[in-house]
């Protein structure tokens, strides 16, 4: 969506980020809320995003799948 110009990120308000390695796999966990714009369209969400990484001796860290999802107003970050 970011490469084909779809969709564009004005803000990011980041709540929480975490990353977590093990061995050559890597996890990033990210709450906030994100604005900007979807085929033309404005949006305003608050999302947790959940990245697995995968460390290639040859090409570094890469992105080997991603999730995201509403996150309700409840939701509240880990202290």
């Amino acid at each position: 969506m970011h490469r084909s110009g779809e969709q564009t990120i004005t803000r990011v308000d980041e709540e929480d980020l975490g990353v977590l390695v093990a061995g050559g796999t890597g996890l990033t966990f990210f709450l906030g809320t994100l604005e900007g714009a979807m085929a033309g369209q404005p949006f305003l969400a608050r999302v947790r995003y959940t990245r697995t990484w995968v460390h290639e001796a040859d090409r570094g860290w890469r992105l080997i799948a991603a999730h995201v999802s509403a996150a309700s107003e409840d939701v509240v970050a880990p202290t």
